[in-house]
């Protein structure tokens, strides 16, 4: 899954780098507050049905109901499976997660919950309770077209190795 910020990127760049990578699913990350129209013309033009949000309001999402919506984890106030189907938690956000699971543990079970590890360790997602993946990122790139992974080889390696 790869994620475009809205904020930070043009529908254009978007839609070149979707042609340019294979991946299972994109998701768009729509910051602070947005109407109906800028999530229409967004998932329009790039025809990407998932959205991390934090501010949208409960009626600019009812207006999209075939839309996956995902929340991180400090943006929940409640749950609710027809609203949500995804989470993306960071370490410093276990305990809580921890206690979600345990209170709407049939709800959690229907989200996609991705976790954003801190040190980039396979020993800190070993036991991760209820989380479906890992949520990634390398270094702005070098050039364009040109990223460095160095960050994330060793890592990438023992997933592999392990898993």
């Amino acid at each position: 899954m790869i994620g475009f910020s809205t904020s930070l990127s043009t529908i254009e760049e978007v839609n070149a780098m979707k042609d340019w990578v294979d991946v299972p699913q994109f998701f768009l990350q729509i910051k602070g507050e947005r109407d109906a129209s800028f999530v229409w013309e967004w998932t329009d033009r790039t025809g990407i049905e998932t959205c991390l949000i934090s501010e949208l309001d409960d009626d600019t999402c009812a207006r999209f109901p075939n839309m996956k919506w995902m929340k991180r984890m400090s943006d929940i106030t409640y749950i609710a499976v027809e609203e949500l189907s995804g989470i993306i938690l960071s370490c410093d956000e276990l305990n809580q997660w921890e206690e979600l699971v345990k209170t709407n543990n049939e709800i959690i079970a229907q989200l996609t919950t991705m976790y954003i590890p801190q040190e980039l360790k396979v020993k800190e997602i070993e036991n991760l309770n209820g989380v479906d993946g890992i949520l990634i990122s390398g270094s702005e790139e070098d050039k364009v077209g040109i990223k460095n992974y160095d960050e994330l080889n060793d890592f990438l390696d023992q997933i592999d190795i392990e898993y």
